[in-house]
């Protein structure tokens, strides 16, 4: 992981905090010049959460109606 970057990653918070119950708000970026597939976002924020949550209690929310769908 590089110590420069503004936010620490997913994988890193579920590895380094101890175990707690954790509400994951997934905010969808618009506006990017870059077009995101809302999909593979989710997907891979879910892999992540799934692979390294452990035995904690997750709590996935969103005020997206679109990812609130999925």
């Amino acid at each position: 992981m590089d110590d420069n970057q503004p936010f620490c990653s997913l994988e890193s918070v579920l590895k380094s905090v101890s175990p707690c119950s954790f509400n994951l708000e997934i905010k969808f970026p618009t506006g990017s010049e870059d077009p995101i597939d809302i999909n593979d976002y989710v997907d891979r924020i879910l892999e992540t959460t799934f692979k390294h949550c452990g035995d904690r209690n997750i709590i996935i929310s969103s005020f997206d109606p679109d990812i609130c769908a999925l």
